[in-house]
C-alpha cells in the first residue's frame, strides 16, 4: 500500500502542473535579404512582417548586409512590407510558415517614390535554403519509370 503523504504528494503536484498556464514553443522564422534592382543589398531598411490570420505585426530593421530575421513565429501565414526611401514599398504575401521551419524570402525593391506599392503575387518558394535536413518522402510510385532504372529501384 503507498503511503497517504506520498498520494497526496501527486496529487499536489498534478493540481499545481495543471494551474500553470502552459506556453507554446514557436521555433519557426523567416528570414532574407532586401536587394535593389541591381542586385546591390540596402541597409537600414524597414522590413514589417504580418500574421495574416491574426493581424499580428512586428517590425525589424535589416543590417548592413541587407539581411533580416524574425524568430518565434507560430505556423501560420505571413505578410512581409519592405519600405526605403526612393524605393517603393514592396509587399510579398501568403507565406506559410511550417512548425519548425526557416523559410527564406528575398525581397528586391523596385526604384520609385514610396507612395507606390509593388506587390509581389508570386508564392515565396517552399525549399528552405538555411537548414539541411530531411522534411518529406516521394513515394516510389510518383518516381518516373526511367528514373526509378537509374537509381537501381525495381517496379512493383
Amino acid at each position: 500500500m503507498i503511503p497517504r503523504r506520498i498520494v497526496l504528494s501527486c496529487v499536489m503536484l498534478l493540481v499545481l502542473a495543471a494551474s500553470c498556464p502552459l506556453w507554446a514553443q514557436f521555433t519557426s522564422s523567416i528570414e532574407g535579404t532586401v536587394s535593389d534592382p541591381s542586385g546591390a543589398v540596402v541597409s537600414n531598411t524597414t522590413v514589417t512582417l504580418k500574421n495574416e490570420e491574426t493581424g499580428v505585426m512586428q517590425a525589424t530593421q535589416t543590417q548592413d548586409s541587407g539581411y533580416f530575421r524574425f524568430t518565434s513565429l507560430p505556423s501560420a501565414v505571413f505578410s512581409l512590407t519592405v519600405a526605403a526611401h526612393g524605393f517603393k514599398t514592396t509587399v510579398q504575401e501568403h507565406i506559410r510558415v511550417e512548425v519548425a521551419e526557416t523559410k527564406t524570402v528575398n525581397l528586391h525593391l523596385v526604384v520609385g517614390g514610396a507612395d507606390a506599392v509593388v506587390e509581389v503575387t508570386g508564392e515565396a518558394p517552399s525549399i528552405e535554403t538555411s537548414e539541411g535536413r530531411v522534411s518529406g518522402e516521394i513515394e516510389e510510385h510518383k518516381i518516373p519509370m526511367k528514373l526509378r532504372r537509374i537509381l537501381g529501384m525495381h517496379a512493383r
